[in-house]
């Protein structure tokens, strides 16, 4: 039984799958519509088409995303991938969508405007940026708007990761950590990382070694000062941590001795109030 004839591709294109072609059309696609098509008939169905011309390997150089990629990680020695749909490049942290966008204007291959681009972030990146935003928000609701949308946001012109201090490292590892507990799982989603900034950082002062006024806020801290404590770890007051420790009877040697601490030199107006806490420490 003989092969069934090549159908053309040139003027019998089905009007659905043209807009397909233009942007996919290779050797192996025209191959696989036409399994006994020959060398010279595929060649002159590809060229009457007015598509672009397939690469050899089966590319265009249009669409190939994951040639794309790997031109832009030799040019900014970062990692990247073909999106899973062939349409962009993605990449998770390193530079910013922009710097990407004019890298890929000087490589051949990823110079094509209708290319996504996508940055990802890790866990980190979303936990710090999350951190960042809770630190710095004024608004009565705990945490603020702390989202994945917002965390990308706030990182869209920053190069990542970025330089952290000692506080924020342990934050990190402390709300991933958390998470995963939460979950029960080795993985720490974005939604779930903002989700358990946004509710207040303050739950997780167990697991951050904490200064004596830090130790005293968590103790003694009210009102205002609770909240503020909660949502983003703002310490009270050293005025107010020592007086609280002053006032307090049931206040142990060690919250005593934190109180001492707070001032290396106690203003005039408590010098009484840092006196009685040393006469009481010398009592125990």
């Amino acid at each position: 039984m003989s092969s069934p004839r090549p159908v053309p591709l040139a003027d019998g294109t089905p009007e659905a799958i043209q807009p397909w072609l233009e942007r996919y059309c290779s050797t192996k696609v025209v191959t696989a519509l036409n399994p006994d098509i020959s060398q010279q008939r595929r060649n002159a169905a590809v060229a009457d088409t007015g598509y672009p011309t397939p690469s050899e390997d089966g590319g265009t150089a249009r669409g190939d995303a994951r040639r794309a990629a790997e031109a832009l990680g030799r040019q900014l020695g970062h990692g990247f991938r073909a999106a899973s749909d062939g349409a962009g490049i993605v990449w998770t942290d390193g530079p910013t969508v922009e710097a990407v966008r004019r890298a890929a204007a000087e490589v051949p291959g990823a110079d094509d405007p209708g290319l996504g681009l996508r940055r990802e972030l890790s866990a980190s990146a979303v936990a710090l940026g999350a951190v960042r935003i809770a630190a710095g928000t004024r608004t009565p609701v705990p945490g603020g708007d702390i989202t994945p949308g917002s965390v990308t946001t706030f990182w869209q012109n920053t190069t990542l990761p970025t330089p952290t201090t000692e506080r924020e490292r342990d934050l990190v590892y402390a709300v991933i950590y958390e998470v995963r507990d939460d979950r029960r799982s080795n993985t720490a989603r974005p939604a779930d990382i903002c989700d358990l900034v946004a509710s207040g950082l303050g739950r997780l002062a167990r697991r951050l070694d904490l200064s004596p006024l830090e130790r005293l806020t968590d103790r003694y801290a009210t009102g205002a000062a609770r909240r503020a404590w909660h949502r983003a770890l703002v310490p009270m007051p050293p005025e107010d941590a020592l007086l609280a420790v002053h006032g307090d009877p049931c206040a142990g040697p060690e919250h005593v001795r934190a109180a001492l601490t707070v001032f290396s030199v106690p203003p005039p107006h408590l010098a009484a109030a840092a006196a009685s806490l040393r006469a009481r420490l010398r009592q125990t």
